[in-house]
């Protein structure tokens, strides 16, 4: 769909531009997810325990990751989204983007 392009600051007519998926690489502190982005745009990293099929997603970071025109990481280091940061090593993220506010 055009606006989901928009919003993700992608080319409708380019195969070859598109939001790409995170990668989460295990850190001595963490898991580490690394990303595109665009500029101008705001991302939010999510992530859940279960399964992909669960509907249910927990936004990690409260603060928009700004859109740099490269690759960003973020680490889940567990004190922010888990009681249990042994649990980290069990996720599914995902990435939203919007438009910078």
């Amino acid at each position: 769909v055009n606006a989901d392009e928009y919003i993700a600051g992608t080319d409708p007519n380019n195969i070859f531009d598109f939001l790409s998926g995170a990668v989460a690489n295990p850190a001595p502190t963490g898991i580490v997810v690394r990303f595109q982005t665009k500029l101008k745009r705001e991302y939010f990293v999510s992530y859940q325990n279960t399964s992909l099929l669960s509907p249910s997603w927990t936004t990690a970071n409260s603060n928009a990751i700004a859109g740099t025109g490269g690759t960003v990481q973020w680490l889940d280091d567990g004190a922010v989204t888990d009681p249990d940061p042994s649990q980290v090593t069990n996720r599914f993220y995902r990435i939203r983007v919007q438009l910078q506010q």
